[in-house]
């Protein structure tokens, strides 16, 4: 059964199984509760319905839980991959861009500029084959979380506030995946979450986990672990990231989406050619919005 068809299937499972949970269980709290417990391994239970999707093949959700859009990476885009430049005519408008890039939009804070050159630095002493370029990393801190919400981070690297994706409950467009971790990373004893500026679901993060800051800790809310943990993903797939079909197919792997793949490789070649370091944003955790959350109105 192909990615895509483990997930329209866990889909539907997951329809026939909440309401039942939700019966069970008198609806469920969404209250996130900070948790401090060790990593633990759960057997699949009525909730975790892609828990058999993870053990069968941990790449087919990607990083970050959401259900793949497309089995495999179009001929159409590897045929034009080696020009990510052209991209820009396909996507839509991201950041007022529509095509174009302007004066200003090439900018990246310089807590991230240093984490994603410091990742790739990483890899190329311990992967060197791989020849991942840290522009490749930075385009994916952008899609994923705006390079950490404008470099909003403490002296550490830590994100000044969790940055949580939306709740794996069997969502449209995401997966149902039971709590994983304990509530260690995510704050969610009930569902798992995609954490960090590099949007690694727990389960994944266990896998490519990395200490990119040498602290003794792996953290994908600190923004040096989470690039190093990010090029440990892209370049477990085996591939010569320097070879354009080969990186298109790495970020493929990260996010299974034709466009998701287009806008990063779009960015990053435009990262590629030139990037202004700015400072990182400052302000206090009540100004920050975590990824899938919506300004009040």
């Amino acid at each position: 059964m192909t990615p895509r068809q483990w997930g329209l299937a866990a889909t539907a499972t997951c329809a026939m199984l909440v309401p039942t949970l939700l019966h069970a269980t008198g609806g469920v709290d969404w209250v996130n509760v900070a948790g401090s417990s060790d990593l633990e391994a759960f057997p699949p239970g009525a909730g975790d319905v892609l828990g058999t999707l993870h053990l069968r093949d941990s790449g087919a959700l990607g990083v970050s839980g959401r259900l793949p859009e497309t089995d495999e990476l179009s001929a159409g885009l590897l045929a034009e991959a080696d020009d990510p430049s052209d991209f820009g005519d396909d996507l839509p408008p991201f950041d007022g861009v529509d095509g174009d890039l302007v004066a200003g939009q090439l900018g990246i804070p310089g807590v991230m500029l240093d984490a994603y050159m410091k990742a790739a630095d990483r890899l190329a002493a311990t992967t060197p084959g791989c020849n991942l370029h840290w522009s490749l990393l930075a385009g994916i801190g952008r899609i994923e979380s705006g390079h950490a919400r404008g470099g909003r981070v403490d002296a550490r690297g830590d994100t000044v506030h969790p940055i949580l994706g939306p709740v794996l409950n069997g969502g449209p467009g995401i997966a149902a995946i039971r709590d994983t971790d304990g509530g260690r990373y995510d704050s969610d004893t009930t569902w798992d979450r995609a954490v960090g500026p590099m949007q690694f679901i727990p389960s994944t993060w266990a896998g490519y986990a990395a200490d990119g800051n040498g602290d003794g800790q792996a953290n994908p809310n600190n923004v040096y672990d989470a690039t190093a943990g990010a090029g440990n993903y892209l370049c477990a797939g085996g591939g010569d990231l320097s070879d354009p079909e080969q990186r298109a197919k790495a970020v493929f792997r990260y996010n299974h989406s034709d466009e998701y793949v287009r806008t990063v490789l779009f960015w990053a070649d435009a990262y590629a050619d030139g990037v202004t370091p700015m400072p990182g944003l400052t302000g206090s955790d009540e100004d920050f919005l975590p990824v899938g959350d919506e300004e009040p109105t």
